[in-house]
């Protein structure tokens, strides 16, 4: 029994084998003669070589497809398909630039139409001149320099951030010379200060008590209004109370408590007299400040001053309102 058993698995393995060696012949016999020939050969051969350039083919539009992605990540341009992505939202800075040199020739950057930078976590947006219309925005005062920033009243109008803090001021000053006309005012002054603090020394007795007699120096801290300028002042003739439409100033408590009392005709209002903090308005916030210098120093174009000092010192601005009716 046994050596039956050895006699058919070695009769399976040999059929086996000769089923193996003729699918082999099969497989090599392409001009189906039953010989294996060297025409047999040159076909096997040009298969060889057919599949290695496909294989060949394949791994190049594979990485030609990771090179593409690569380039996508490195430089994160802008299509004008993306404006409709429901991601798609301006940065509070943009900057208005021409295509650079090492986006030029990039197969990711063909037609695109600006690029993302990536600034602590924020994404700027980096526009080429064609896309400003596209994105339907205005430029403030033009389209002339290289920064903007948001317009605080307006998420459509974005102002040169050389001029941001300066122009905003400009037209703040201006609101309340409209609220004032059409409020019926016969007077009306603003009046513009910007706080300062002072560090002065005085020279001060020493305690009868201290066993140390004579004067010692005490530094002590004044703050105080170093710079003070009429904005604007106007004498006008009077006239029936409108309520005014507000821009900067809609959230602004005294201010919409003085239309109110103005408007309210029992309240007899004469005279009114109050201070503006400007950075109340402004619409810069300290990390807002953070990202516009971090970026503005990663593209080398960090001026004579910063954002956050700017923020800082609107601060201590002020603007007094004083009317008269």
């Amino acid at each position: 029994m046994k050596n039956e058993f050895i006699a058919g698995l070695k009769d399976g393995a040999i059929d086996l084998a000769d089923k193996a060696k003729g699918a082999a012949i099969k497989a090599m016999d392409k001009n189906e003669d039953g010989i294996i020939d060297k025409d047999d050969a040159k076909v096997v051969v040009e298969e060889l070589k057919n599949g290695a350039k496909e294989v060949a083919e394949t791994l190049k539009r594979v990485a030609d497809e990771k090179s593409l992605e690569f380039e996508d990540w490195m430089y994160s341009p802008i299509f004008v398909h993306n404006l409709t992505d429901s991601d798609f939202c301006l940065s509070k800075i943009v900057r208005l630039c021409d295509v650079d040199k090492k986006r030029m020739n990039k197969r990711a950057c063909k037609d695109s139409i600006g690029y993302y930078s990536d600034v602590k976590g924020t994404r700027v947006v980096n526009m080429y001149p064609e896309m400003v219309p596209l994105v339907n925005i205005t430029l403030f005062p033009d389209e002339g320099y290289e920064f903007y920033y948001v317009d605080p009243t307006d998420r459509n109008r974005y102002i040169a951030l050389d001029e941001y803090f300066n122009q905003l001021k400009v037209e703040r000053v201006s609101e309340l010379q409209k609220i004032a006309h059409d409020l019926g005012a016969t007077h009306f002054k603003v009046t513009y200060k910007e706080e300062k603090t002072y560090f002065s020394k005085k020279k001060k007795n020493a305690n009868v008590l201290s066993p140390v007699s004579g004067e010692f120096e005490r530094e002590t801290e004044v703050t105080g209004f170093g710079a003070i300028q009429i904005a604007a002042e106007m004498d006008c003739e009077g006239h029936d109370p409108k309520e005014p439409e507000l821009r900067f100033f809609k959230n602004d408590r005294s201010i919409k408590q003085l239309i109110e009392m103005r408007l309210d005709e029992s309240a007899a209002l004469k005279h009114q007299k109050f201070v503006i903090k400007l950075s109340n308005t402004s619409g810069i916030k300290e990390n807002d400040a953070i990202v516009v210098d971090a970026y503005l120093k990663k593209l080398k174009c960090s001026g004579n001053a910063t954002m956050s000092s700017e923020v800082k010192n609107e601060s201590r601005r002020y603007l007094e309102y004083e009317i008269d009716f």
